[in-house]
């Protein structure tokens, strides 16, 4: 026979957990204060137009700077933000992914550097690395320039066309 022997045992209360947390919304960013960057490429004679898809000859790329802002920034959120520019007229054939489309124009297109002077390509497919200072705020510095998208020099006439700055928060 076996006995088991059943007894209370006095109750004592647990310490109270306390669990806290943050949970924060994603980061959210201004480009250039929410306004429209604007570059003036200025008066180009065709015979400047040497090469397909280069600068025009003694050709002075004009700057395009793009600030921005994230708010709430975090050292870690940086690489979490990817920044690309996309040709809204497409991009010109040939040119891999290089060369903008102008409105209405077949015969030119602007072509984009980073501050090192290399390509960057305008088709929304680059991740230009961003950096953001303590007060989240940041500067992607490139230039530009008009090239001709064929063997003949554009005609003469205006131009224009846009390049949409697009940042993500992955």
């Amino acid at each position: 026979m076996c006995a088991v022997m059943l007894q209370d045992l006095p109750t004592q209360a647990l310490r109270n957990v306390a669990l806290t947390g943050k949970l924060t919304a994603p980061l959210s960013c201004t480009i250039n204060a929410g306004s429209t960057i604007e570059v003036e490429l200025g008066n180009i004679v065709t015979s400047q137009f040497v090469s397909q898809g280069e600068p025009p000859t003694n050709y002075t790329l004009k700057d395009v700077d793009i600030t921005y802002h994230c708010d709430d920034p975090a050292a870690a959120n940086a690489g979490k933000i990817k920044f690309s520019l996309t040709a809204d007229h497409g991009v010109a054939a040939g040119s891999n992914n290089l060369i903008a489309k102008m409105l209405d124009r077949d015969d030119i297109g602007v072509r984009m550097f980073d501050q090192n002077n290399n390509d960057i390509v305008l088709d929304g497919s680059l991740d230009l690395p961003i950096t953001l200072d303590s007060q989240g705020n940041g500067k992607i510095s490139m230039t530009a320039a008009p090239v001709s998208t064929t063997s003949s020099r554009p005609q003469p006439g205006k131009f224009e066309g846009n390049v949409t700055v697009k940042m993500e928060l992955r």
